[in-house]
């Protein structure tokens, strides 16, 4: 849901609404009240760089996660 939410992250990947995506869609539940999902990639990636994730590890990790995005689609 993050990583949808990131905007320009979201656009590279080809990701768009948590809705198009069968891996996110099964709930029917894309936000949470009073959580900001881009916020929370935000600091998402910040945790991430805290603890020592490179700036190309963290892309191959959401590189990674938008293909299984992708091909949960596949029928």
């Amino acid at each position: 849901y993050q990583l949808c939410a990131s905007g320009m992250d979201a656009e590279k990947y080809k990701l768009g609404h948590p809705s198009d995506f069968h891996y996110l869609n099964q709930s029917k539940t894309y936000e949470l009240d009073g959580v900001s999902n881009a916020e929370e990639y935000t600091k998402t990636r910040r945790a991430m760089d805290i603890v020592g994730i490179s700036q190309e590890e963290q892309e191959a990790i959401f590189r990674t996660l938008a293909a299984i995005l992708h091909l949960g689609n596949i029928e």
